[in-house]
């Protein structure tokens, strides 16, 4: 996307800047940079009017209503969801910013609850179930597993946490439409990859989380989906350096 050749340039210091050489002076650290306030060396640098979002107000209403004008008129629009997301480092962004975008839907919000347990295997005594009751697993948040609440409306963007059937076209990271919540399926559209237009039914699965941090095997039943308005990429690294910290 960075090098495609229809990507408009960007302003910098008055002069117009191929968007790639920007990104590529900015990562290498050449970009120029400004001095703001009482700071003594020049250690900001600014970002092109181009791909500036400017705002007065709720910066969480700003970006979607940028990244998602005309949600309501287009939110059955497959190509329309397809060229749009909004990238966050951190989980709580995404949970703002996606309760946003849902609330814009037309429709009622259905809930999905999961089931959450300690696997018997890992459990190191009698007593997992008292000291991690129900209640707690739910509070569990974990990189690229489902939470316990999922809200979703019709015509709201959704993608695949799991690889469920490849050959219908559902993989990890395919992206969708909600088309119908039943009460234990959901019903979507493929809106990428090789199956394009395909409608097709998601349903509860058993997952476990890779992090080793907690001190058992967690099991939740849940649909292997997020919500795909915004994503957050680099959440795990993230959640990793933070811990690494408390320790």
């Amino acid at each position: 996307m960075r090098i495609e050749p229809n990507v408009p340039p960007v302003t910098i210091d008055g002069q117009p800047v191929s968007f790639k050489d920007w990104v590529l002076s900015l990562g290498d650290g050449l970009a120029p940079t400004y001095a703001l306030d009482e700071d003594i060396e020049p250690s900001w640098v600014e970002i092109p009017k181009e791909i500036r979002v400017d705002y007065s107000g709720d910066p969480v209403k700003a970006i979607v209503d940028e990244i998602y004008p005309d949600l309501q008129q287009n939110h059955g629009d497959a190509e329309y969801l397809r060229g749009r997301a909004i990238l966050t480092p951190l989980n709580e962004y995404v949970e703002k910013i996606n309760r946003e975008v849902l609330n814009r839907l037309p429709g009622s919000t259905k809930i999905y609850k999961s089931c959450d347990s300690i696997c018997k295997g890992s459990a190191t005594s009698a007593a997992d179930d008292t000291l991690y009751p129900p209640e707690y697993l739910n509070t569990l948040k974990f990189s690229g597993m489902p939470n316990h609440e999922i809200e979703l409306k019709e015509g709201v963007p959704i993608m695949l946490l799991r690889n469920l059937n490849p050959k219908k076209g559902l993989c990890n990271g395919t992206r969708l439409i909600v088309t119908q919540c039943y009460p234990f399926l959901i019903e979507g559209l493929i809106i990428t990859g090789n199956k394009v237009g395909e409608k097709v039914y998601i349903p509860r699965i058993n997952m476990t989380p890779a992090d080793k941090a907690i001190p058992f095997k967690l099991k939740r039943k849940q649909f292997p989906i997020a919500d795909e308005a915004c994503i957050g990429y680099t959440k795990n690294i993230v959640y990793r350096e933070i811990f690494n910290d408390i320790q």
